[in-house]
């Protein structure tokens, strides 16, 4: 966030002769497909009674990856700044390594080990990104523009609320054999700061390439288990800009 604000500010003192003498446009539009990359994979330890001891179970949920969507309004305000606003939606669906231990319904302290997957984890962040833009026209078609801002989340995760597993006698040994889910949700602020490149192969009409960092804190995902979590990641790609 601190290096896009200072590109920020050397743009706006070292390009005002290119900006003036550029696009006159007032509003810009963009809409990109994007490859999304989460930050690191996310766990989660729970405990439960069985058998008068406690038995755990952890979760371990990877970094899915997935095609974002992103589509952005910007209105010029003043010589190279702009106010602009982005959506972002991306979804991932993964399979969560599961291992438990779980007590001996005959034996003190001789916990047995389970193993396994669960698959069609979902989950689905949702942002509104609110943008300080400057967009410089380094020549009459090609834009360059960094941005940064406050951003808007709302994530929903699914997460396994408990195990299922079977044990036969002499009950030395469990199997797992499925999980319950349950599904986490909520909204968190965090920021959002970038990079975009326009080609406009008419006047008003063009091609671009965005490069894009959206997340917000650990600790307050709400859909957090471990304090290493965390929303959105950087994403990369392009599309079409609109400029009138």
């Amino acid at each position: 966030m601190k290096a896009a604000v200072i590109v920020v500010a050397a743009l706006l003192v070292t390009t005002p002769a290119a900006a003036q003498s550029g696009s006159q446009a007032r509003v810009y539009v963009t809409g990109d497909g994007l490859y999304q990359a989460l930050f690191d994979p996310f766990s989660k330890r729970s405990t439960f009674p069985l058998f008068h001891e406690t038995g755990t179970f952890s979760a371990v949920y990877p970094a899915g990856k997935s095609p974002a969507f992103a589509g952005g309004l910007a209105i010029r305000l003043w010589k190279s700044v702009s106010l602009g606003a982005m959506v972002t939606r991306v979804q991932t669906q993964t399979d969560a390594t599961v291992e438990g231990e779980i007590p001996h319904p005959f034996f003190f302290d001789r916990h047995r080990s389970i193993r396994g997957t669960a698959g069609q984890i979902q989950r689905d962040e949702r942002a509104a990104h609110l943008q300080l833009r400057v967009i410089v026209p380094v020549t009459r078609r090609f834009d360059l523009s960094v941005f940064g801002g406050p951003s808007r989340w709302q994530v929903e995760q699914d997460r396994i609320a408990s195990v299922d597993y079977v044990s036969e006698y002499p009950f030395d040994t469990a199997r797992l054999t499925g999980v319950v889910l349950s599904r986490a949700e909520g909204m968190t602020w965090g920021y959002n700061a970038g990079i975009d490149a326009s080609l406009y192969l008419t006047n008003h009409v063009g091609v671009g390439g965005l490069l894009l960092i959206a997340t917000a804190n650990p600790d307050e995902d709400p859909t957090a288990t471990t304090a290493d979590t965390r929303i959105g990641g950087l994403r990369a790609g392009g599309g079409i800009r609109l400029r009138f």
